[in-house]
């Protein structure tokens, strides 16, 4: 979704920073399974569909490690800042979960929001 997607990459006002950052998580999770067909068939995908992956994944930079987006657009093109946290199965160690919290001040406001609207 983040280098096939349009309207995603066109809500993520840090996508420049955050999508190269996905992709060094996405080459640690191929270390764990470099031969699987289901990530080199996506690999050979996201080549086709996306210019930034294709330069990014030839390049191999040294990008920082991160896990998970920082900030999203809400319809109404409303920043919302997220901290997250990774969780992983000790018996997969290749599965996660990234599980987003709403930075308080973005939370106090949407429930305003919301209720004003209700």
């Amino acid at each position: 979704m983040m280098f096939a997607d349009g309207e995603l990459r066109g809500r993520l006002p840090e996508w420049q920073r955050d999508a190269p950052r996905l992709l060094t998580q996405f080459r640690c999770d191929l270390a764990a399974a470099p031969e699987d067909p289901a990530m080199l068939e996506l690999i050979d995908e996201l080549r086709k569909v996306s210019a930034d992956f294709r330069r990014w994944w030839e390049t191999r930079g040294a990008d920082e490690y991160c896990q998970g987006i920082a900030a999203i657009l809400d319809p109404e093109s409303v920043r919302m800042d997220f901290d997250h946290e990774t969780m992983i199965v000790d018996a997969h160690r290749h599965l996660r979960m990234i599980v987003y919290f709403a930075r308080h001040e973005h939370a106090v406001s949407s429930l305003s929001g919301s209720a004003q609207r209700g």
